[in-house]
């Protein structure tokens, strides 16, 4: 009662509508915590805390390709938003878009974010996975030596789950 009285007094407010759609997702109304979630953004202007938000959940719920484009709207209010970037990288890396996410790491790094060396490692180790089914039993990325497709995959697997992406 107290979520709704604030939001009566003030409909346009990103936080009391986040707080809403945690307490919506929470009773298990994924619509309308999803509903919720999108105003947040709307309201907030693309604001890079809810736009992250946002596509968390939206990738929760198998729509990543809708989390990528709230995620480029957010990055062009928020064009230095490591998070943004991280995010939009890991989303790229789950469709295969390993140019992509190769180009979030090189933004991350211009703009002296380091901390997302995971990131590049999970671009590199994918890459290599996709060429190693390509021709069995060998990788043709130049920084590998010839190694065992099965022991890239396991790499993409624990550097995913190190970084949450999973």
């Amino acid at each position: 009662i107290a979520l709704r009285r604030a939001l009566g007094q003030n409909p346009r407010d990103a936080e009391t509508l986040t707080i809403m759609a945690r307490a919506h997702q929470r009773d298990g109304d994924v619509e309308l915590a999803g509903e919720r979630l999108a105003l947040a953004v709307e309201v907030s202007g693309s604001g890079a805390a809810e736009a992250i938000r946002y596509a968390r959940f939206l990738t929760s719920q198998n729509q990543s390709q809708v989390a990528a484009t709230v995620l480029e709207d957010a990055r062009r209010n928020n064009p230095r938003d490591p998070q943004i970037m991280a995010l939009l990288g890991s989303i790229a890396l789950e469709n295969g878009a390993w140019q992509q996410a190769q180009e979030m790491v090189v933004a991350l790094r211009a703009f002296g974010q380091r901390d997302h060396s995971r990131l590049e490692q999970i671009v590199d180790i994918d890459r290599c996975a996709a060429t190693a089914f390509v021709i069995p039993g060998q990788l043709a990325d130049h920084r590998q030596e010839v190694s065992d497709p099965l022991v890239d995959l396991a790499r993409i697997g624990a550097l995913r789950f190190e970084m949450g992406v999973v």
